[in-house]
């Protein structure tokens, strides 16, 4: 039996890529930060354990809601690892064509949004409306959140250790 699931599709993973990018107010951010959004992008589901900032808790109902049996994983964090290597396929076929930069940092790399082809904007568009709700959360709010620290985006979504970043 052959079974697809978007997760696992380096194709697919750029284009969420280029979708939550293209989202965000400056078009950039940093690749673990984009690697975390990108799998709530594709489990919106899993929001339900994350603990959201005290202004964004009446938020956090809409997308607890969204659980059902059906969409329940078992281990998010091992999900998480696995699509490590999609999403880093994804990003290098998106700076090969010139549509997004990577920048190496001290800390981690940062993705920002070069141009979108004309070819695909109206792909990009769609996606963007039929997911607002979802992109405002993750590209709006989430994405400012501090990556690092206690209290950090990597703390509040339990899918990477945090307490041995540098201050």
């Amino acid at each position: 039996m052959l079974i697809y699931h978007p997760a696992f599709d380096a194709h697919h993973s750029a284009f969420r890529q280029l979708v939550l990018l293209s989202a965000m107010p400056e078009s950039n951010a940093d690749q673990i930060q984009l690697r975390i959004l990108d799998f709530y992008f594709l489990f919106p589901a899993e929001l339900r354990k994350v603990t959201f900032p005290n202004a964004l808790r009446k938020e956090k109902k809409q997308w607890t809601a969204l659980a059902t049996r059906y969409n329940r994983i078992l281990d998010p964090r091992r999900i998480f690892d696995e699509l490590r290597a999609y999403q880093d396929e994804g990003l290098r076929m998106l700076a090969a064509t010139g549509i997004v930069r990577i920048t190496k940092g001290s800390r981690q790399s940062s993705v920002a949004l070069v141009e979108i082809p004309q070819s695909i904007y109206p792909m990009i568009e769609s996606a963007r409306s039929s997911h607002a709700n979802l992109l405002n959360l993750l590209a709006g709010e989430f994405s400012k959140i501090d990556l690092y620290g206690a209290s950090g985006l990597k703390d509040r979504t339990g899918l990477f250790e945090y307490r041995y970043d540098a201050s």
